[in-house]
């Protein structure tokens, strides 16, 4: 069924009855703490009689709080629904990857656990998530909820770009403006959505068709998105992001570990079941360009040859329009796609997970309280079975907010590692263009073909 609307263009969408809602809206819990009453003091929601106390300040943990799912950006500065009691709160992040929650709270007589359903959203260290899911699990009158959420930031996933679409950028700050102004949300009468803000200090020129469409958040940091094509590290904080060379607000010297001080495990992994050296990727028509690792003063005490692979990729969407330039198309789109497929799948599988004790707070350790582990920070890991000092990147941190310490830290690839003290594998490498050999093509844009048949190529050298 079709039907018209405002301005006489048809409407094509057919509405169907939709599934059960898995939890209903339940009431308001207790605590409360809202700026400019009680002096800022916790008071009582539901024993008005009581008159508020004025308790001497301590030092207080970050609370971890509990938001209606429409809650507006300037009402998070108060605690919401409800300070809440878990009893496991810890938070994963990893660079240009995902940030969650997992939380355990218990089935508390105040009725605190039935505020945590689909969509609301909680407040952890200062950052807001949206729960995606939550598994209750009774025990007699006891028991506890699991919750799963996400970081306000994956909202974006909510909207789609839809096809066809070919997002441009002359430099990474533009490449944003045109991935968020493409955003379609669909938004019905009293929807409620949140706007971010992005910026970014990338100068290299991005390009991206899309021709099935994608979420933002795929085309910012997913396959062929704009931190994989132009590099670059994603800073989140709540609708705010950036996409910058280096991590906006990352610090160097953050942090030092190392055994008798916080050092309490590391596992090392290296695997090169996935590596290549040398690899091709082929168009349509025929033309390559390959890329291999410059590996010579490293990766030649490990392999007595190259590593060859190769990748056919499809013709571009636009392949068919006048106007387009093959030449312009392969020396940027096509080149740009096959070196992110490279860095991407042909790389080593270098991997540091640290167990450590975070003794900042500790006053054994006051020399420590600066410190910081945070993604995206720089510091030292001393440990001789590493061969010494290593310079990383945090590109992984597992935090336990009920406790409000770091447990363990991650580095999950080779560009983590800034400098190593000894000729251990983790080195850096780059990736160099090898060669490519294109077709020539007539000025409608046909292949050219020599007297015997045979396609004409015009070979480039980059060495």
């Amino acid at each position: 069924m079709s039907w018209f609307i405002d301005g006489g263009y048809p409407d094509n969408t057919e509405f169907i009855d939709a599934p059960e809602q898995p939890q209903s809206e339940l009431p308001r819990s207790q605590w409360r703490i809202v700026e400019g009453e009680n002096d800022g003091y916790p008071w009582f929601d539901l024993l008005p009689e009581i008159p508020p106390l004025h308790v001497d300040p301590v030092k207080q943990r970050p609370y971890i709080c509990v938001y209606d799912k429409k809650t507006a950006k300037a009402d998070f500065t108060t605690n919401g629904l409800a300070i809440l009691i878990p009893a496991v709160c810890e938070v994963t992040e990893t660079l240009n990857g995902a940030w969650t929650v997992q939380m355990q709270h218990p089935i508390d007589p105040e009725g605190r656990w039935q505020l945590l359903i689909i969509s609301n959203i909680l407040k952890v260290n200062g950052q807001l998530f949206t729960i995606k899911s939550v598994d209750p699990q009774f025990t007699g009158n006891s028991g506890s909820v699991s919750v799963y959420a996400e970081h306000i930031f994956y909202q974006l996933n909510d909207g789609w770009i839809f096809p066809p679409a070919y997002l441009t950028g002359s430099n990474g700050q533009s490449a944003v403006n045109n991935i968020l102004s493409r955003v379609d949300y669909q938004a019905r009468p009293g929807a409620f959505i949140y706007s971010y803000i992005g910026s970014s200090d990338i100068t290299t020129p991005f390009r991206r068709e899309v021709s099935a469409g994608c979420t933002p958040v795929d085309a910012l940091i997913g396959g062929g998105g704009l931190v994989e094509k132009c590099g670059g590290e994603l800073y989140r904080d709540n609708f705010y992001f950036s996409i910058n060379s280096r991590m906006e607000n990352a610090k160097d010297d953050a942090f030092d570990i190392r055994v008798g001080k916080n050092l309490r495990g590391i596992r090392r992994t290296v695997d090169m079941t996935s590596m290549a050296t040398y690899f091709r990727g082929y168009d349509a028509w025929g033309g390559w360009i390959a890329f291999a690792w410059d590996f010579e003063a490293f990766f030649g005490d490990l392999f007595p040859h190259y590593v060859v692979r190769s990748e056919n990729f499809s013709k571009p969407q636009r392949a068919d329009e006048e106007d387009f330039d093959y030449d312009d198309w392969f020396d940027n789109d096509f080149t740009q796609e096959v070196l992110a497929f490279f860095k991407r799948n042909c790389k080593p599988i270098i991997r540091y997970e640290i167990d450590l004790d975070d003794v900042r707070n500790n006053p054994d350790f006051e020399i420590t309280a600066d410190e910081r582990f945070r993604v995206g920070d720089k510091g030292r890991v001393y440990d001789v079975r590493l061969g010494g000092e290593l310079t990383i990147e945090l590109t992984e941190t597992v935090y336990d907010a009920v406790r409000d310490k770091y447990t363990r830290i991650a580095i999950g690839d080779r560009q983590s590692f800034v400098k190593t003290a000894s000729p251990t594998i983790v080195v850096d490498i780059a990736a160099l263009p090898v060669a490519s050999l294109t077709p020539v093509l007539d000025a409608s844009g046909a292949l050219c073909y020599d007297a015997s048949g045979e396609q004409i190529f015009e070979e480039r050298s980059y060495q």
